[in-house]
């Protein structure tokens, strides 16, 4: 009987080593939350012009709008635009095959960003001329003809701020070295927040010098003054944007010594992608885009 017993205690004895290494094989969590990124830059756009038409779908009630010149034309229009992006991103990795450990490759990154600036913008002037008062050189028998000239501006302004989802998957290169690449396809969503119209209108009158063959005398007194001068603002519908860009960048970390200074990177990334801007009361508006960002990132 006693050896029966011992043989029993020991047979039990022998089985907690093996529970603690089962436990110690649980499988990990699928998804690991690896990084956190913030950065901040702008994008580069195609300009949208607008028509006086889509300006006044935008703004139905403007007066100013309403009470324009017929003979409106095209002053200048923004080939390029430029807009502000604020951006804080999370990275994540998935668990290996065997579930022990997470894989390297691809990260997921999700986050929110802020886009700020104009969607469509444009100038249009008209001018009328004619001939008030002239002169005649008592020297030179010249003839000095006096115009006034009245100039009317409209400048048209569609802005908006912007809050988005930002999701991404990338492709990173010796992701535990100190220089790292990266590349991979991303998706954002978003919606507007405070989407407006600005009209300004300005009149300027002007007296200018010129001789019979048109040309403008530099050398007498040409003198202007600003006019009227109006402003306005007509609040827009939320409009939706969706976007497709291929991320390409680079990290570098701080320093080899030191936890804080292995964990800290600076990036680069320069995203080039096209943006479908859904504004209810146009249509669509399609732009390609090339976006500059310069961020932190910390990796644990």
């Amino acid at each position: 009987m006693r050896i029966i017993l011992i043989s029993s205690i020991l047979a039990l004895l022998s089985t907690i080593p093996l529970h603690a290494q089962i436990k110690e094989k649980e499988p990990v969590k699928r998804i690991k939350v690896k990084e956190f990124r913030t950065y901040t830059g702008f994008t580069v756009s195609g300009g949208n012009s607008g028509s006086l038409d889509e300006f006044a779908k935008l703004a139905p009630q403007s007066e100013l709008l309403l009470n324009k010149p017929e003979d409106l034309s095209l002053n200048s229009s923004w080939p390029l635009k430029m807009n502000g992006v604020f951006s804080v991103m999370m990275g994540m990795q998935f668990r290996n095959r065997e579930k022990t450990g997470y894989k390297a490759n691809p990260m997921l990154r999700l986050g929110l960003r802020f886009v700020s600036g104009s969607v469509m913008q444009s100038t249009y002037l008209n001018s009328t001329q004619f001939t008030y008062d002239t002169l005649v050189s008592s020297q030179s028998g010249q003839t000095i003809f006096v115009d006034s000239v009245f100039t009317t501006n409209y400048e048209l302004n569609y802005r908006n701020t912007q809050l988005q989802f930002d999701g991404s998957l990338i492709f990173r290169t010796n992701p535990g070295n100190r220089i790292s690449i990266f590349s991979g396809f991303g998706l954002i969503a978003g919606a507007s927040m405070n989407a407006l119209t600005r009209i300004d209108y300005y009149r300027l009158s002007q007296s200018q010098y010129r001789n019979s063959n048109g040309n403008i005398l530099n050398d007498y007194n040409n003198f202007s003054s600003s006019g009227l001068s109006i402003s306005e603002r007509h609040k827009n519908q939320t409009n939706l944007a969706l976007s497709a860009y291929v991320p390409l960048g680079i990290d570098f970390r701080l320093g080899n010594k030191g936890e804080l200074l292995r964990q800290t990177y600076l990036f680069l990334e320069l995203r080039p992608g096209v943006n479908f801007n859904n504004v209810p009361e146009l249509e669509t508006i399609s732009t390609a885009y090339l976006q500059q960002a310069l961020g932190i990132k910390i990796s644990w």
